[in-house]
């Protein structure tokens, strides 16, 4: 089996990856988010999330203008939220999750990262949309397995 240039592998981080990798300067998350050079994909909706969580646990808003800096390419999602919800309603548990998986279906992501596995009906979604739904620990074994970092 080839393996694909790391560059190349896509993922769509959640936005309880993100907050970790502000809070901490060590662990998978920080690690994935500053320094593994993979292509990150975000959306308008998880940029302000984002901002929401940030102001309401008063971190720095200046950390949170430098993650999406590095290099994240954002995906256009045309729909709202409500219809997101709909349209995902039966690959996840928490609705209010459906604007991750959008943007990691509709961006072509390989992996959805996130620490609530929980909410996300991992199985249907890789069956549907060839996407893998995992937390950032395991997404760093795979890729301490298969490539040089």
């Amino acid at each position: 089996m080839s393996v694909r240039p790391i560059e190349k592998i896509k993922i769509f981080p959640d936005t309880d990856v993100l907050i970790p990798s502000l809070i901490s300067k060590s662990g998978a998350a920080h690690f994935i988010v500053n320094e593994l050079k993979v292509s990150k994909l975000t959306t308008q909706y998880s940029v302000d999330e984002m901002k929401a969580v940030v102001k309401r646990l008063k971190l720095s808003k200046k950390n949170t203008e430098n993650i999406f800096a590095k290099g994240f390419e954002t995906t256009k999602l045309s729909d709202s939220l409500s219809a997101l919800a709909k349209s995902y309603e039966g690959y996840l548990l928490d609705k209010y999750d459906s604007h991750i998986l959008a943007g990691a279906v509709v961006g072509k992501a390989d992996f959805l990262l996130t620490y609530n596995l929980k909410h996300f009906k991992s199985d249907v979604i890789r069956k549907d949309f060839k996407l893998i739904v995992m937390c950032p620990g395991d997404f760093m074994q795979f890729i301490r397995s298969n490539y040089e970092v």
